[in-house]
């Protein structure tokens, strides 16, 4: 329980650091029209947020952030249902290990993005996440990036091996980080 606070608080840390430094990348007006950067430009930048609060954490700093690592050993990470291997956009892991030390990963989308995708980014986190197979995610979020503010999803696992999606509120959870 002690290392998903840490992580929550980390998490929304970096996101806090993300809307109030880089809020440009996710949308911005010219000309009268909302822009954005792409996806994975954002999450880049969100990244290096928590890589660094992250390495100052005394239980979290063993592992490693990454975005879209495609690597399961000496292999392709791969699921089925996708033919050509798959890259999760932001996991916190030990490199070069599987389960137990797959501690999150992340997909995200924009405001801008489709809303018909959702389903398929829910459904990788809950593969990866499933008790059965190599990975076995402990944690798993799906993150939308909105204007101001970004909504964030929580994968939970119940009694049965389903999936139970609970969107966060806007506490703050800062003790830790």
């Amino acid at each position: 329980m002690e290392e998903e606070l840490e992580l929550k608080a980390c998490f929304k840390k970096a996101m806090e650091m993300l809307y109030d430094k880089d809020k440009d990348l996710i949308c911005t007006t010219y000309q009268g029209k909302d822009i954005h950067n792409s996806e994975m430009g954002i999450v880049n930048h969100f990244s290096g947020y928590l890589k660094n609060i992250l390495a100052k954490n005394k239980t979290l700093k063993k592992y490693s952030v990454d975005c879209e690592y495609c690597r399961n050993m000496g292999n392709a990470k791969e699921l089925p249902d996708y033919d050509f291997g798959v890259r999760p956009d932001l996991i916190i892991h030990k490199r070069g290990h599987n389960y137990p030390h797959n501690l999150l990963i992340i997909e995200f989308k924009g405001w801008w993005s489709n809303r018909q995708k959702y389903g398929r980014d829910r459904e990788k986190i809950e593969k990866f996440m499933s008790r059965v197979g190599d990975y076995r995610y402990k944690f798993g979020l799906f993150v939308v990036f909105g204007k101001k503010t970004a909504k964030v999803e929580e994968a939970k696992i119940i009694e049965n091996g389903e999936f139970r999606w609970e969107e966060w509120g806007d506490e703050r959870i800062n003790r830790y980080c």
